[in-house]
Parts: structure tokens; C-alpha cells; sequence
């Protein structure tokens, strides 16, 4: 089974409250109303998951890279 990460499962609920929205204008008010209250929490929790793991992807990444440079000086210090 595929894993769907964060953001892409955030833009795909998205698509999805948006599509829905317009099909639940046609029924009236309380189709569309009801979709977002159901939807909204999960999409906002999506996004703030991808937010976070974006974050953490990102300083992970710095990290590395500032032990990368501390590795390179030291090794071109001791030559």
C-alpha cells in the first residue's frame, strides 16, 4: 500500500471539499456547510503535519550540512 504524505493528502482534500462544494450548492446550503465542518478539521491537521515535517526535513538538512563543513574544516586543517 502507497503512502500518501502530508501535503499531498492535504491538496487532495482540498480538491475534494472544493469539488463537493459545488456539487452541494446545487442541494442547497446545508450540503456544502456540513461538507467543510467535516472536512476542514482534517485538512487543517494535513497541512499543519506537512508544515511540521517540512520544518524538520529542513533542519535536519542544516545540520547535516553544518557537520559536513565542520568535518571539511577539520580535515582541511589537520593536512
Amino acid at each position: 500500500m502507497p503512502v500518501i504524505s502530508a501535503p499531498r493528502l492535504a491538496w487532495s482534500l482540498w480538491g475534494l471539499c472544493v469539488g463537493l462544494t459545488a456539487v452541494g450548492l446545487g442541494f442547497g446550503g446545508w450540503v456544502s456547510q456540513w461538507i467543510w465542518a467535516v472536512t476542514f478539521p482534517v485538512l487543517l491537521r494535513s497541512m499543519l503535519l506537512g508544515l511540521v515535517a517540512l520544518t524538520v526535513r529542513f533542519r535536519r538538512a542544516a545540520a547535516v550540512e553544518r557537520l559536513q563543513l565542520k568535518w571539511l574544516v577539520y580535515v582541511a586543517g589537520s593536512s
